[in-house]
C-alpha cells in the first residue's frame, strides 16, 4: 500500500494517501502511518499495519478492526483471546 516513498513534500496519491518529507503518511480518514508499518489515529491509538483492514467506530466509543481487534478510546486494545495492549505497545493478559 505504501509504494511511493520517493515523493516529496505533501503529495496526494490517487488512493487518498498523503506523504510528507519526514516519512509520515496519512489517509484522508485521519489515519496516520510511519514507514515502519506502525499506524496511529490522531487520538494516539496505534496498531500494526498487518492487523489493519477496515476501521469503524461505534457509538459506544469502541473501535473495531476486521481482524478481531477492538480498540477503546482510552488506548486499550483487546482481541477475542483477551489479550490487551496500551499505546506503549506493552501487552497484558
Amino acid at each position: 500500500m505504501l509504494v511511493a516513498r520517493e515523493l516529496y513534500h505533501r503529495t496526494r496519491l490517487d488512493s487518498g494517501l498523503w506523504t510528507v518529507d519526514s516519512g509520515l503518511w496519512t489517509l484522508d480518514s485521519g489515519l496516520w502511518t510511519l514507514d515502519s508499518g506502525l499506524w496511529t489515529l490522531e487520538s494516539g491509538i496505534w496498531t500494526l499495519e498487518s492487523e489493519l483492514w477496515t476501521l469503524g467506530t461505534l457509538d459506544s466509543g469502541l473501535w473495531i478492526l476486521d481482524s478481531g481487534f477492538w480498540i477503546l478510546d482510552s488506548g486499550l486494545r483487546t482481541q477475542d483471546s483477551g489479550l490487551r495492549t496500551q499505546d506503549s505497545g506493552l501487552f497484558v493478559a
